[in-house]
């Protein structure tokens, strides 16, 4: 083994080396590339500085080698690998393991490759390889947890069951050819996979395809390379090595028989869209090219000149993305998808015309060099000052890529754009042609009107030959542009593409946490030069504070949404235009007033937030603009039904919770009913006349600029946005409490309205009290850690009520407590019910036999969550920016909090578990229950003889309730 990718790559004479460096100047840690004896291949990172070891296998099998009677069979091994083996037999080792130890694990499948991951503590890192590794070699596949876990694959199935990005996704693969793996259904459920010899072919697939020669290992640690070598050839040699050929495929699922064609698709939620699938040759062998990426550039461009700005003008679309993706390693996929208004809809071969209009003009225009180099200056740029992410997600991705790519590339893959061609851009535009095209329109108005339905997803749809009339516009489309209107065109230059990267002058002594820079009677200044990170980049927060302006606090907040997506709007093109050059901007309007967030290079801060007063100065709204977003949200809050049922259960959950500031969607609904241009132009005119600024700056930057930025805003602001504003005193600001449960035992039942919902779900809501302490909140940490994985073992694993099952603790207003979560497709909330009050019955015994050696992994897995170092300059910045947000400024929370668990005992733990779950019991049971359990639910009889309140309506309830106090006030 070399050290370095690059010397690895030299030294095994892989032929041209790449010319560009691979490893991002702003990476330090040090990597080795290295085949075990069995021909697995890894990558080791050592990283000095982490606070956490993860490591990723990824495998090269997936979805499209299910064999055809089996189909989710692939799905079904990675679910299975999860629950013991011959070293480690109990189902519950793994998770056990790395929960206790501060960590976190999952898995995915996708088309060509099952990968499996975790993170852990450094101290634990070696215990889970050890564990991790058995996967791959002697797993048990028993008989009883064969059938227990294929239920799990079902729930995850009926989960997703309504989700329409998942309907979307198979429908495109159901309705290739039907004799193509790529037409097969990839979850699996107890239909396809409840057979007789379902083991067998688990251990006849896992034989074939889970070979060493087929794997790619990444190990990440603070450990020396030769410590992660000698770790990976002691525990990951042994795999079994089959010299199991790469799996390929010849035959495309796509050709005249299923191209040419327009689907209509009636969806689960209300939302009208337009999809276009064109399916062209394959990309993949010119990924350092990537002509995809220059084509959906600028087909999904939002700045000046594109074809959404248009869109949006004319009142046909909200939103449109592009994209093109591989497939198979045998051709490709370009993607445009559109979100529609009513009137696109009704006009839907216009939208298509315009956008053959811009596919023309690029072909007439021709390639542009200055665009392919601005896309490759951008991802230079991205990658020499390449922020840290999580051990967890750096090995996933250097994995998968590892599979699909030549090792020395795969740090730098995803950064790539390196060889001008334009003929091969060329090429891929002219590939956008009518004959291999697919058109998917997605509207509810469909329903009653297809004739056809997919099998597992129950899909209705129609189909037929994209109409001539389309392939005319394809022909001769056109389009006038209005006078002064927007027009189509190659988008302009990037103004916004950082030229100064350098850093600046760092002053000795820097201060370690934020420091108050400038405060008067209308505003407060935070500022931190960075010290750590050494990047020109940076993070800007401010909050523009208002008070309540009407009495009907539900309108209120309605008009603040309104006010959201219409600013949003008005901003889409120059924030877009940043965004392509990582300058990442957005504002929130909240029930407290406007919330401003801006992260990336730092060289255009001064005049990003210049020009976003002189914007704000010119924000109007026509009536067509206003009507248009309250149709947006309309089936915004009309969706809010359909969502997930536990999602549903959430909501209500933080609606009963809070005084104001969240609402249901009936709610929600009934402020737009009342809701008119004048009332909200009305509105606009009150929000924000009294208002106070907060800032905070933090990263490559002086403390003066900081303090000029905000200067300048604010003096923009209350001269062209708000000329007549007063300040607004710390007392004045909006005040959102929560209620105080009383120590009964409540319950909220919900019926869900979607017919076709086959799941029900219950949140089991337990109130601690206030949180504002250290120590309570070290406690709450470690009762999450506690009941996270608990309650996953023993309702999930070993129960099988459902593939959601979770042990959560939370936070509202600094009110802490805990829920434990279940949405089940075989039980009804009654019966899950006394399963959750079994499961804290044995908790309870749990925690009764809890030996000072347990509770010291608990505590010591919370500790080195706490002592986890952030990553960027953005972690730093959330992290301060949330104790301004609350008001409590302790920027030392950090060390605060470890301090307050050293002092934690067993004892201490024991009684706040107790407290909460035994002894003071202020709980609150949400019940959502769908058509299928309605009449088993009704019937059922509790077993355990417990009363409860029912909650008719949330008035009423927080009529009968008192309010703990505002622990968000200006201390």
């Amino acid at each position: 083994a070399e050290d370095g990718i690059r010397d690895a790559q030299e030294s095994r004479g892989l032929g041209d080396v790449y010319k560009r460096q691979i490893q991002s100047k702003s990476d330090a840690r040090l990597y080795r590339l290295l085949t075990l004896p069995n021909k697995l291949t890894c990558i080791l990172v050592s990283d000095q500085h982490t606070d956490k070891s993860g490591a990723s296998l990824d495998v090269k099998v997936g979805q499209l080698q299910d064999p055809r009677e089996f189909e989710g069979l692939a799905h079904f091994l990675e679910h299975m690998l999860f629950l013991g083996n011959e070293k480690y037999p109990n189902q519950d080792d793994y998770r056990d393991y790395i929960n206790k130890n501060s960590g976190s694990c999952n898995a995915y499948t996708a088309h060509l490759n099952t990968n499996y991951y975790f993170d852990v503590s450094n101290s634990a890192f070696h215990g889970a390889l050890d564990i991790f590794s058995e996967f791959f070699k002697r797993p048990l596949f028993t008989d009883s947890l064969t059938e227990r876990e294929m239920k799990a694959v079902d729930s995850e199935f009926q989960k997703n069951f309504n989700d329409d990005s998942w309907r979307r996704y198979h429908l495109m693969k159901a309705t290739s050819k039907p004799d193509t793996s790529y037409s097969q259904f990839g979850i699996g459920s107890l239909e396809s996979l409840q057979k007789p010899s379902i083991r067998e072919e688990l251990l006849k697939f896992y034989g074939r395809y889970y070979s060493a020669n087929l794997m790619k290992l990444v190990l990440y640690g603070k450990e020396e390379l030769n410590t992660l070598e000698s770790w990976a050839t002691e525990l990951f040699s042994d795999i079994k090595n089959f010299d199991t050929p790469d799996p390929t495929f010849s035959q495309l699922p796509y050709d005249s028989s299923n191209l040419g064609l327009l689907y209509m698709v009636e969806p689960v939620k209300d939302g009208d869209f337009l999809n276009l699938h064109w399916v062209i040759d394959n990309l993949e062998p010119h990924y350092r090219q990537d002509p995809g990426q220059y084509v959906s550039h600028l087909v999904g461009h939002e700045g000046p000149n594109s074809l959404l700005s248009l869109l949006i003008e004319d009142g046909l679309a909200r939103s449109l993305s592009s994209y093109s993706e591989n497939q198979m390693h045998i051709f490709s996929v370009f993607n445009v998808r559109i979100e529609l208004t009513k009137k696109g809809l009704e006009q839907y071969e216009r939208v298509i015309e315009l956008l053959f209009v811009y596919l023309k003009m690029l072909r007439e225009k021709g390639v542009a060099e200055w665009i392919f180099e601005e896309i490759k200056q951008v991802k230079h740029i991205k990658f020499d000052h390449r922020d840290k992410v999580s051990p967890m997600s750096e090995v996933t991705a250097i994995s998968k890529n590892l599979n699909v790519h030549p090792p020395e590339e795969a740090l730098v893959v995803n950064y790539l754009f390196e060889e001008y061609q334009p003929e091969l851009i060329k090429k891929t535009i002219n590939a956008l042609q009518i004959d291999n095209l697919r058109i998917v329109l997605e509207s509810k108005s469909f329903a009653g009107k297809t004739d056809s339905e997919e099998k597992w997803f129950k899909i209705k749809y129609s189909s037929e030959p994209i109409p001539q009339s389309i392939r005319n516009l394809f022909e001769n489309c056109s389009h006038v542009p209005k006078e002064g209107g927007k027009k189509l065109d190659l988008p302009p230059q990037n103004t916004f593409i950082p030229k100064n990267l350098s850093l600046v002058p760092r002053p000795e002594h820097l201060p370690k946490y934020p420091t108050k820079v400038f405060e008067d009677d209308e505003s407060i200044v935070w500022f931190k030069q960075d010290n750590v990170f050494q990047t020109p980049k940076a993070a800007a927060y401010l909050f523009i504070y208002s008070s309540q302006v009407l009495v009907d606090h539900n309108l209120e907040r309605f008009y603040i949404m309104v006010f959201h997506e219409l600013f949003r709007n008005h901003l889409r093109e120059i924030n877009y235009m940043a965004e392509q050059a990582s300058l990442w901007f957005s504002v929130s309007g909240l029930t407290k007033g406007v919330q401003i967030t801006l992260q990336g290079f730092n060289d255009s801060f001064a005049a990003f937030f210049t020009e976003i007063v002189h914007l704000w100065a010119k924000f109007k709204v026509t009536q067509e603009q206003y009507n248009f977003t309250v149709e947006k949200l309309r089936l915004s809050f009309e969706n809010e039904f359909k969502q997930q049922p536990y999602n549903q259960l959430f909501a209500i959950r933080r609606r009963l919770l809070h005084t104001k500031g969240f609402y249901l969607a009936e709610e929600k609904l009934a402020a737009l009913e009342k809701a008119s241009l004048a009332d909200f132009n009305d509105f606009l005119e009150k929000w924000l006349s009294s208002h106070r600024f907060e800032w905070l700056f933090l990263g490559n930057l002086e403390r003066e600029v900081g303090k000029s930025i905000a200067w300048n805003f604010q003096r923009g602001f209350n001269k062209e946005v708000k000329p007549r504003a007063q300040v607004l005193s710390k007392d004045d600001l909006v005040d959102i409490r929560v209620v105080e449960l009383p120590q009964k035992q409540l319950q909220h039942h919900l019926h869900l309205a979607l017919e076709s919902e086959k799941n029900s779900a219950i949140v089991t809501y337990f109130q601690a009290g206030e949180g504002l302490e250290d120590r309570q909140r070290v406690l709450k940490s470690i009762l999450g850690n506690f009941i996270s994985s608990k309650t996953f073992d023993q309702l999930r694993t070993t129960e099988q009520l459902g593939y959601i099952v979770w042990g959560l603790e939370h936070s509202d207003q600094l009110v802490h407590g805990a829920s434990i979560v279940v949405q089940s497709s075989v039980a009804h909330p009654r019966f899950l019910s006394e399963r959750i009050q079994a499961c804290v019955q044995l908790l309870d015994s749990l925690i009764d036999q809890l030996s000072d050696e347990e509770f010291a992994k608990y505590r010591e897995s919370v500790r080195v969550k706490i002592m986890k170092k952030h990553l960027n300059i953005y972690e730093e910045a959330s992290a301060c920016w949330q104790e301004i947000e609350d008001h409590n400024y302790a920027f030392d929370r950090k060390e605060r909090k470890l301090k307050a668990l050293e002092l934690i005992t067993k004892a201490d733990f024991v009684a706040y578990f107790k407290d909460i779950f035994i002894n003071r019991r202020r709980i609150v049971e949400l019940h959502a229950i769908c058509q299928k359990h309605r009449e088993e639910y009704n019937a059922h009889q509790d077993s355990l003889n417990r009363t409860f309140e029912l909650i008719q309506s949330v008035k009423s309830f927080h009529r009968s309730v008192g309010n703990l106090r505002n622990l968000h006030a200006y201390k």
